[in-house]
């Protein structure tokens, strides 16, 4: 245990205790003989009272290590229980913290594309504290440290955050908004606040483990303070050392009679090995006890220092959990909480400021919109009665025109009434003469054609055209009628085919192959002809070069396309001049036609002049109306242009005016919109603020009990405090006077004793000094002291006779022969 490195085993040194030797029994008289190791009766008596006290004093000193480690092990359980406590706590937060980011990151693996890299799901997963902490002792020896474990998880947790943000960034746009700056700036603010924040905790850490350090300090110093109340206590440990004190003075006192005695007769005796080692004894005493006023020094210096720490502890423990307003106010969240408020108060203010500007714009506005709107609406009232009384003017002059219009058309369908028999012969005649002309025009169009299929060389148009003339169909449609015709007749040669195909599919191949090869019978005779065109009835080749003879053929095609030109154009003027009737023909009649048809005009023209001359002063008349009409109208279009000019100003001008209207109800609506948003958020800081306030108001009152209470507890502790030194020191005093009362009892008994006893001589004293030290030696060598005890039979041995036994094979007690190990042996202290 912690207290046994501080107990001193007493082991017996070369210089007090030599090895065992035959002592002389100090007596008067030479021809007494001395008892061998204590065998008479009332020494007996005396070792079974001694032995009886020592298994008593053992008891006690068990007893008092028993109390010890039941103090130990409620204590060790308080905290085992508390740190359970606060395992659990943080085990409840972690899991908590596991759920929010989880549920966190799911949603933004959700919102990734599927073109990003994907992040693995463990490396997200908070580190879960209740499952990898370790339980079994074996474990928590063989793993690392569970804040190591935390701080790697956590170092994985941050890398796979990164990766998320970066996969993030690459979604966002490249262009830096104002609030990205906004959100920069932020986060390099709370950066240097997570940096501060860190070196606080560092310094904490280091505080609190000086100050744990110092509590397991005071903590060993009040166990080794407990033990030695206990021990003083103790009745028999009080008895012994009266005894022991007793037992010296007689040792003393005896051999200074002694001494006295022999200087008195003449010559001084030799010192025996008694009187040398009670000597040796009390010098020792004298030490210890100046070791022990030294360390009773030490004691309550120690004693006064755990008791400030214990102060400045509680002190401390109370102003964590309930800080004071100093501590508060020089927190870095209150600073924080402080800067955000000033910073929504001059937000307001700046608010309120805007939505007092944008109030005084919007009257401003709406005056201005009224007093526009009044005066285009009275402009536009003028205008408007202006236009009306045009319009009526215009329409007044309308209807009379419209008047004059009519008459002249019944006038003019008088005038046509009179010759309708002349118009009808006139129409007849135009028509024979359209028809005339329509088919010369035919003519002329099939001669152009005939034309144009001798420039294209085409032998088969010019046929259609020469041998069709009357007909008017084209040369494609007629080349379509053939195709119907041939397909026709190939889609019944094909089912007659088939039916041969069914029947007899013998003669269907061999017809079917003798009309493959009359196809190609028949391409191959088209190609001979054109080559017999170009070249003759044989080909000749008489050494010409290649490129000669591919010029020469270029040449021979030439020829023979002008020559078919120009037959056909032959076979065109061999027809025209022999009998078919030409365009010229067609235009020399048509120009007789016509100048009949002029004799006939120039006779109705007379009569047409007469009726000429009528009209003409008709018109002159219609006309000097029409002129004046005319004028009234050219009046009224100049002025209906002005009127139309100034309605397209007035509509512009209105419609810029509408869309300025609109503009400023929108510029209006946005300004009342931001005058809402800018009250809602005045009116959320002023709650927020009148929040804050009554948090502070409750804070600032259980701050002000909180401290009340503290200084009454701090009162309450001193005086309790002061109490306590002052019982401690009067019963250390009452304990030190009982003790000196002991003491002088103790001498009045021995001296009496001793008044009696001295006629005795010091054999006796001697004797029992033998006893009491064959109880404390060993009792298997007699030479070194009981140091050591062994657990299971409770027999006592010095350290050499147990090394020995431990050593050797023979691992039992050498007293009741009862096995052992070295977990059952247990070192002794005789306090």
């Amino acid at each position: 245990m912690m207290s046994e490195a501080r107990k001193r085993a007493i082991s017996p040194s070369p210089d007090n205790i030599g090895p065992l030797q035959k002592k002389r029994n100090v007596s008067t008289s030479d021809s007494e003989t001395k008892p061998v190791n204590g065998t008479t009766e009332h020494d007996d008596e005396q070792v079974d009272v001694w032995t009886e006290n020592l298994e008593l004093f053992r008891k006690e000193a068990i007893f008092r290590r028993m109390q010890h480690y039941a103090r130990e092990y409620t204590q060790t359980s308080a905290r085992l229980q508390e740190a359970e406590e606060r395992l659990r706590g943080g085990e409840h937060t972690v899991a908590a913290v596991d759920a929010c980011w989880n549920q966190t990151i799911s949603q933004a693996l959700a919102l990734l594309p599927d073109g990003l890299p994907s992040i693995s799901p463990s490396s997200l997963e908070i580190y879960n504290m209740a499952f990898t902490l370790p339980h079994d002792s074996d474990d928590a020896n063989d793993s690392p440290e569970v804040s190591k474990q935390y701080y790697e998880r956590l170092r994985d947790t941050s890398i796979a955050t990164q990766k998320l943000l970066a996969a993030f960034t690459q979604l966002a746009p490249k262009a830096v908004s104002p609030e990205a700056e906004e959100l920069q700036k932020q986060c390099t603010m709370h950066l240097t606040e997570s940096t501060s924040l860190r070196a606080e905790t560092r310094m904490l850490r280091s505080r609190l483990s000086k100050t744990v350090l110092e509590l397991e300090d005071c903590r060993e110093q009040l166990a080794v303070m407990t033990n030695r109340v206990e021990r003083a206590k103790s009745k028999t440990v009080a008895a012994l050392e009266s005894k022991v004190e007793v037992s010296k003075k007689e040792q003393q006192e005896p051999v200074l009679k002694t001494e006295d005695t022999l200087m008195v007769n003449g010559h001084s005796p030799p010192p025996t090995n008694g009187t040398l080692h009670s000597q040796q004894l009390s010098k020792e005493d004298e030490e210890w006890r100046d070791l022990a006023v030294v360390r009773q020094g030490q004691i309550n210096d120690l004693e006064r220092e755990l008791h400030t720490l214990s102060e400045e502890l509680s002190r401390s423990r109370l102003e964590i959990s309930n800080p004071s307003d100093t501590t508060i106010i020089e927190t870095i969240p209150y600073k924080q909480l402080l800067g955000q408020l000033a910073e929504l108060k001059a937000s307001g203010d700046e608010a309120k400021a805007q939505a007092a500007k944008l109030a005084e714009e919007v009257a401003q506005l709406k005056e201005s919109r009224v007093e526009f709107q009044s005066a285009v609406e009275a402009q536009a009232k003028n205008k408007l009665d202006e236009v009306t009384q045009r319009v009526t003017k215009l329409n007044t002059d309308n209807s009379r025109l419209r008047g004059a219009r009519d008459s002249a058309t019944n006038e003019l369908a008088a005038i046509k009434a009179k010759d309708p028999k002349m118009q009808q012969k006139e129409l007849k005649s135009m028509n024979e003469f359209q028809k005339e002309r329509i088919a010369a025009l035919v003519r002329e169009t099939q001669r152009l054609r005939a034309c144009l299929a001798v420039e294209t060389g085409d032998e088969d148009f010019y046929a259609v055209i020469a041998d069709n003339p009357e007909e008017n169909a084209s040369y494609v449609n007629s080349l379509k009628s053939r195709l119907k015709d041939a397909e026709a007749r190939n889609t019944a040669l094909e089912l007659s085919l088939r039916n041969l195909n069914t029947n007899k599919p013998d003669i269907t191949r061999h017809v079917q192959s003798e009309a493959e090869a009359r196809q190609l019978y028949a391409t191959a005779k088209e190609k001979l002809e054109k080559y017999e065109r170009v070249y003759g009835s044989s080909s000749g080749s008489n050494g010409v070069p290649p490129s000669d003879a591919q010029s020469l053929v270029e040449r021979l095609a030439e020829k023979e396309a002008a020559l078919q030109a120009i037959k056909t154009l032959k076979r065109q003027e061999d027809e025209r001049t022999h009998g078919k009737p030409n365009a010229m023909d067609d235009l020399s009649g048509q120009v007789e036609q016509l100048m009949a048809l002029r004799e006939k005009n120039l006779t109705d023209l007379t009569a047409l002049e007469d009726k000429h001359k009528k009209i003409s002063l008709e018109k002159t008349k219609a006309d000097t109306k029409y002129f004046a009409t005319m004028k009234t109208k050219d009046s009224l279009e100049v002025m209906k242009n002005n009127l139309e000019l100034t309605l397209d100003k007035q509509s512009k001008r209105i419609q810029k005016l509408l869309e300025s209207d609109q503009a400023l109800k929108q510029h209006v609506q946005l300004l009342e919109k931001l005058g809402s948003s800018a009250k809602a958020d005045l009116m959320a800081g002023q709650a927020v603020i009148a929040r804050l306030r009554a948090d502070m108001d409750l804070v600032n009152q259980k701050s002000d009990a909180y401290t009340k209470e503290i200084s009454e507890l701090h009162h309450q502790l001193e005086q309790r405090t002061q109490e306590s030194e002052e019982k401690r020191l009067l019963v250390r005093t009452l304990q030190e006077e009982a003790i000196k009362l002991k003491k002088a009892v103790t001498r009045a008994e021995s001296k009496s004793e001793h008044v009696s006893t001295v006629t005795e001589g010091p054999s006796k004293v001697s004797k029992q000094n033998d006893n009491l030290l064959k109880i404390l030696r060993c009792s298997t060598c007699n030479q070194d002291f009981r140091s050591h005890v062994i657990l299971k039979c409770m027999h006592t041995f010095c350290k050499g006779c147990i090394d020995a036994r431990l050593n050797g094979r023979q691992r039992k007690c050498p007293a009741c022969q009862m096995a052992f190990g070295t977990s059952d042996v247990q070192s002794i202290y005789f306090q």
